[in-house]
């Protein structure tokens, strides 16, 4: 190619390599800068046409302008052609014209492009014929310059006739010439290179993984993290309806993090259908765990250490797991996605982003996603065909009308465009064309929903019923889980899924196959007859239940039960059935309460028990069944603050105790305690430390179950104001235990024990001696689960025989092992070991800084007792530390456990403890403070409760 532009190897089927599209771009930009090499492309004159927008100022070009665009289309041809335009357009010597435009221009590019003449414009475009329109780049096309390149020139070439090709159209405006040009200049692989035509007609329409029309929301994304990572504490939460693109501003956030500072990302998505405890949580933090282990050695050794420290020796080897003393020093920024069209006012998620400032200060950004506007969708379309803008948008500004920019229904609906053959890679073209008229009658759905699901109907019957197998299991599963189900079901599986994937409903990666959108999970999930969904869960479940047992895989264990129980009662077909479905439960709650996750363990247990009572007489028929379920069923509904109906749960607790032979006095009178008292002192008056110690564990089903209902019974009771009969439980289960043999809650029971000898009696000798005794057998009892209690009472006596200083150490002691346990206790810990802190002296700051840490964990909790005795104290600490901005009194107005509203003025006695631990708070800041008449209203109050 003469003038210094060079030539393509002139194989069509080559693609242009990178080095090359670099140095086309660079010979545009050399034709459109200007003599004083300004990088602009506001300059370009060829014989009177000139690309210059003050001057053209955007108006329509006059025919005399389309001429001027004709006229810059021969030069182009000519300075990449190296020969000049005939009618042949087969012929690339010089033609009759040659020595006009010689004349004109000389054989100087330059030169070329400066001089300005003023010779006639029709002269030169009489050059070629109108005939010349379709053929007048083919030549270009043999050099092997990029299409896109020889579309634009042709354009310019045709401009005059008004000869539009199909998806291509002329030019209008001058200023439409130089932004195409600047768009192949500052975009050359995608504007410049050609479409591999290979794998367009092979694999199909393909999206990248590119952002469209999200910049501002992705600008606010980014401050939120920002603010939260160097100052204050704040969340962020992307809403919008399903398909509106908010995983990916998640993921190009995510991007755009990981590039910037090397943060790390963390995600994890929560599936109604999701069978594993905690695996939104889990799924995250692997990720973590992955980069500390391969990429952060020294953060792995620090982890080790604090488990070390923390949990033991016996778990040294886990360095997977994230410590708090290991990232310290790391900030963190959370944010999620929900769909918010889907969800009312009093939706959870809704209650806690409101309350999310109220209760801890944190700010919450809203970030809305609407629709994509015309501009955006025609960015997203331009990009995906790699094709100028101009020529994309008549496409484009369809597809806007017919989807109202959904990101997901303009992807649909291309894809099916490509399926139906009005949208293909044309191997003539050697791009993207599509059937605008057809497209135009193309009748779609208002919704992509529907949009979907009427395009499962041209899947074949065994992909659709694959499928819709597959979205019983939410998002995706495992393949290893599918071809588990697909030999226990004996129905093809695999190969229908395949299929699928290559139709692009499916994805798959790292061992999993996964719908590639919700809305396609959902609209699989449809095709099933509701009354019909629950038979498919059911017999999953049990298909991989029997597996699972067999193999004793926890893990396909939890999915099958999570299958079986989204099948419910009404699935069951028989007494045997329900029995089976029952433990079932039962082993999958026992596992979901190893990792921690009570809420997924008491829908199990729950679950269980609403099989079994299929079945009027299961406790006659499975009694061992029924009291694991009920027992561990009660125990979550403790650890997740589900308190319910406090009142009847205690008349429960009573009457089976009662059917247990350990019936409690109907009313307990000081009279009823003295007796008890003196019972259990006359039997440990016989026993020494060392017999004590030697006593075997109780191995009594019963008397185990009555020994848990009593200290059930004692945590109910705190919430119901019976403080008297509190006070015998700690002996019945200390005479039971001397009797029966010791279980997990002896220890707790002897260190309540000493406690009330030392408190109540003022006898601290004795008091103190079962505090040590409760201590030394809570090391010999395995299980840990209780040690919290017995650490939490003992220090109650320790703290009025021990120096304080270091005793109240001991209630921090109780609270790691309540968390590490999963005890109750560990907020009760936390509060009072927090008000000793006040009390002994230590660094106020710090000592506020912990309430507030505790407050918000009661509140989280629903302890009320612990929230209205700690918000005096806390008062007391900020006046103390000089804040005047102190919050004001909040006992007067209380939602309780039973979530009613009480106040002062209630008498019914049923909120005594509330109100008497209200009171006495009030008392002690008042007396504090030397506010005298507050503290006789108090003390007036407290003790008229106390009377109830």
């Amino acid at each position: 190619m003469k003038d210094g532009i060079s030539k393509h190897n002139g194989n069509n089927d080559d693609k242009l390599d990178p080095g090359e599209l670099h140095n086309l771009s660079k010979q545009l930009s050399t034709l459109l800068e200007n003599d004083n090499n300004q990088n602009s492309i506001d300059y370009l004159d060829v014989r009177g046409a000139i690309l210059n927008e003050g001057a053209v100022d955007g108006r329509p070009l006059s025919d005399n302008g389309k001429l001027e665009i004709r006229s810059l289309g021969i030069a182009f041809y000519e300075l990449f052609s190296g020969g000049q335009l005939t009618a042949g357009a087969d012929t690339l010597g010089h033609t009759a014209a040659e020595s006009e435009v010689d004349e004109l221009f000389g054989h100087n590019p330059t030169k070329r492009r400066s001089l300005q003449s003023n010779t006639s414009l029709d002269s030169l475009s009489q050059v070629q014929s109108p005939s010349m329109a379709s053929k007048s780049v083919e030549p270009l096309k043999l050099l092997g310059l990029p299409t896109a390149l020889c579309d634009l020139i042709s354009n310019m070439i045709d401009n005059v006739d008004g000869d539009s090709h199909d998806n291509g159209g002329t030019y209008g405006l001058i200023s439409e010439v130089r932004d195409d040009l600047k768009l192949m200049i500052d975009s050359p692989s995608l504007y410049l290179q050609d479409v591999d035509l290979t794998k367009a007609v092979n694999v199909g329409l393909q999206f990248g993984g590119s952002l469209y029309g999200r910049e501002a929301e992705l600008q606010t994304l980014k401050e939120c993290s920002q603010r939260s990572i160097s100052s204050e504490c704040e969340v962020a939460m992307i809403c919008g309806t399903s398909g509106i693109g908010k995983s990916k501003l998640s993921r190009e956030f995510a991007r755009s993090v990981n590039d910037d500072d090397g943060s790390i990302f963390l995600s994890g998505r929560f599936d109604r259908l999701e069978s594993q405890p905690l695996h939104a949580i889990s799924s995250a933090f692997d990720k973590y765990c992955a980069w500390v282990t391969m990429e952060d050695q020294s953060t792995a050794e620090k982890v080790s250490t604090a488990l070390k420290e923390n949990m033991g020796e016996e778990m040294a080897c886990l360095i997977l797991m994230i410590s708090g003393s290991a990232i310290k020093d790391h900030r963190f920024f959370f944010f999620g996605a929900c769909r918010d069209d889907e969800m009312s006012e009093s939706h959870p998620l809704n209650s806690m982003l409101t309350s999310m400032n109220s209760l801890c200060g944190t700010k919450t950004t809203k970030i809305q996603l609407t629709s994509m506007s015309k501009e955006a969708l025609n960015e997203m379309v331009s990009t995906e065909l790699s094709l100028l803008p101009r020529i994309t948008r008549p496409l484009a500004n369809i597809l806007h009308h017919k989807t109202k920019g959904s990101p997901l229904f303009v992807k649909q609906v291309m894809m099916e465009l490509f399926k139906q053959r009005l949208l293909y890679p044309s191997l003539s073209r050697r791009r993207w064309v599509w059937e605008t008229n057809k497209i135009l009658d193309m009748k779609i759905p208002d919704n992509v929903a529907t949009f979907i699901t009427n395009t499962f109907d041209r899947l074949s019957f065994e992909v659709v019923s694959a499928l819709v197998i597959l979205s019983c299991f939410g998002a995706g599963a495992d393949i290893s889980l599918i071809e588990v189900l697909e030999k226990e079901i004996e129905q093809p599986l695999i190969a229908p899924l395949e299929d699928a994937v290559a139709h692009s409903v499916l994805g798959k990666r790292n061992g999993k196959i996964y719908f590639m959108h919700d809305k396609l999970q959902e609209a699989a999930y449809s095709k099933m007859r509701p009354e019909e969904r629950c038979l498919h869960h059911n017999r999953y479940g049990l298909a991989l239940g029997f597996v699972a047992v067999r193999e004793r895989d926890d893990r396909l264990l939890l999915t099958a039960v999570t299958q079986i129980n989204q099948g419910g009662p009404q699935a069951v077909i028989d007494d045997e059935q329900a029995v089976v479905m029952a433990n079932l439960n039962l082993d999958a709650g026992k596992k979901a309460m190893n990792m921690s996750d009570f809420f997924a363990a008491h829908s199990f247990f729950d679950h269980g028990i609403s099989y079994l009572r299929l079945r009027r007489e299961h406790w006659n028929e499975h009694y061992d069944l029924s009291l694991e379920l009920f027992n561990f069923a009660a125990k979550c509904a403790l650890m997740n603050a589900e308190h319910g109906n406090v009142p009847a749960a205690v008349e429960l607790i009573k009457t089976t105790l009662s059917s247990l032979d350990e019936e409690l006095p109907s009313a307990v009178t000081p009279t009823v305690i003295k007796k008890h008292l003196d019972n259990t002192k006359k039997q440990l008056a016989l026993l020494s430390d060392d017999t004590l110690l030697s006593y075997l564990a109780m191995v009594n089903p019963s008397k185990i179950f009555a020994v848990e209902l009593l200290v059930k019974l004692y945590g109910s009771l705190t919430l119901f104001g019976e403080r008297a009969t509190q006070r015998i439980i700690p002996l019945r289960v200390i005479q039971l235990s001397l009797t029966y043999g010791m279980s997990p809650h002896s220890p707790s029971a002897f260190a309540q024990y000493g406690s009330y000898l030392a408190l109540i009696e003022d006898e601290f000798e004795e008091g103190y001696r079962y505090v040590k005794f409760a201590l030394s057998l809570m090391k010999k009892i395995p299980s840990r689960a209780h040690d919290s209690t017995t650490m939490f009472w003992s220090t109650h006596t320790r703290i009025h025989v021990e120096p304080m200083q270091s005793s109240i150490e001991c209630y921090l002691d109780a609270y790691k092992a309540a968390m590490k346990s999963g005890n109750t206790y560990a907020v009760s810990s936390a509060s009072v070991y927090n008000n000793c802190c006040l009390w002994s002296g230590k660094e106020l700051n710090a000592v506020v800084d912990s309430m507030k840490d505790t407050m918000k964990e009661s509140k989280y909790h629903k302890n009320f007792v612990v929230l209205t005795l700690m918000m005096p104290m806390f008062r007391v600490a900020l006046r103390l530390i000089g804040q005047s901005d102190a919050p004001a009194p909040q006992q007067d107005n209380l939602t309780n456990a039973f979530g009613e509203t009480f106040s002062e003025g209630d008498n019914a006695g049923k909120y005594a403890t509330l109100l008497h631990t209200m009171y006495f708070a009030k008392l002690s800041e008042a007396l504090i403070f030397r506010e005298l008449n507050e503290a006789e209203d108090a003390a007036e109050k407290y003790f008229s409760v106390d009377r109830l």
